[in-house]
């Protein structure tokens, strides 16, 4: 199943590989740059010499709204991107869950920094009255919160729009939950445990 969102920005072309009865879905207000690919598969199966098993399903990937993924970035099997995540330019996501308001860069991916947030007006032609005009932005629009009653876990999407399920059933999931919900926290991702104690450390030792 793929499902993409409203008022996304595409600058040029995006790869999506949906294969395998997997799914991508994309949230609303996102800003994609070119040559980007996101593909739940590898695209050939891998098998353990000993058991015979596949090692490397498929796995579905689900990026929330008013995420940004810079050029160049593969966004690969089982990533889930919370809202408001900054992905930077020629980045590889693979099987990570990245909080909501936080920017990641690298192969891998890592954690740049946190509690950042992005707009979508571009400021490639800024002169210097536009850039003493927005050194600001005073709203909250794009700063998600945890907010329970909101939130739609990936866990559940990926239960309602299982293999097994009617296509019509899905699709009339995606509409009631997805198209027609305009939940601002719907796709919040938290930060893990173990990383806010280690930059709380860093900000102790540092001051």
């Amino acid at each position: 199943m793929l499902y993409i969102g409203k008022e996304n920005y595409f600058n040029g072309i995006i790869h999506l590989t949906a294969s395998d009865q997997k799914n991508i879905i994309i949230g609303n207000n996102g800003m994609f740059s070119f040559n980007i690919h996101i593909r739940v598969s590898d695209g050939h199966a891998i098998f353990d010499t000993q058991t015979h098993a596949v090692i490397n399903a498929a796995k579905s990937i689900y990026i929330g709204d008013h995420c940004w993924i810079g050029f160049n970035c593969a966004i690969l099997k089982g990533s889930k991107i919370g809202s408001g995540a900054i992905i930077g330019a020629s980045s590889v996501v693979a099987n990570k869950n990245l909080c909501s308001n936080t920017s990641f860069a690298g192969n891998p991916v890592r954690m740049i920094s946190r509690n950042v947030f992005f707009t979508k007006e571009s400021t490639k032609n800024y002169q210097d009255v536009d850039v003493k005009l927005h050194k600001y932005f005073d709203q909250n629009d794009f700063i998600y919160e945890n907010i329970e009653e909101e939130k739609i876990s990936f866990e559940t999407m990926e239960l309602e729009l299982a293999p097994n399920i009617t296509n019509k059933t899905k699709l009339d999931w995606i509409k009631n939950n997805l198209a027609n919900n305009e939940s601002k926290n719907r796709f919040f991702i938290a930060a893990p445990v173990e990383n806010k104690k280690r930059l709380f450390g860093i900000f102790k030792k540092s001051n």
